[in-house]
């Protein structure tokens, strides 16, 4: 096994999982994306996929296919998300564990929220992964100092 950085193999999928799945929400939540699409991000989940969404609700892939699927052009105003800050906290033959901080834009306000996501290996998967699960936690929009060590950049 290689480091665990972006070069290990199945880090490097789940980073362009995260990417590509993000980039299909946009264009799927302002109307753009297809049905062909959409077909395919559900090729990136797996069965049991389930999220932890900010405010503590957990969704199993049922619930959150429905919604997704529901959402197709719900956003009528710019819509945008950036990931940063992606890290691997763990890797294993066939399974991943990374950090990111998602970033949204929408109706002139920007949230932000940290993800931590557990990917697998699944070779049939279009980028070599499916989600397994996902918690989110929201951060501040407008961070103060917390006590304790500063962070090292």
């Amino acid at each position: 096994m290689s480091g665990t950085d972006g070069t290990h193999p199945l880090v490097a999928a789940a980073i362009r999982e995260i990417e590509a799945s993000h980039d299909f929400f946009v264009r799927w939540f302002l109307g753009t994306a297809d049905q062909a699409e959409f077909d395919l991000w559900l090729r990136t989940t797996h069965p049991q996929f389930r999220l932890t969404t900010p405010g503590g609700a957990m969704l199993g892939c049922a619930a959150i296919v429905e919604w997704i699927g529901a959402a197709r052009g719900s956003m009528t105003s710019r819509f945008e998300i950036a990931v940063e800050d992606i890290e691997p906290i763990h890797v294993g033959d066939d399974a991943v564990l990374l950090i990111y901080v998602e970033r949204q834009y929408r109706d002139g306000r920007t949230t932000r929220r940290q993800s931590m996501a557990f990917f697998l290996r699944d070779d049939e998967a279009p980028r070599g992964v499916v989600w397994r699960h996902l918690q989110e936690t929201w951060l501040q929009a407008a961070e103060t100092e917390q006590p304790g060590p500063k962070p090292t950049t």
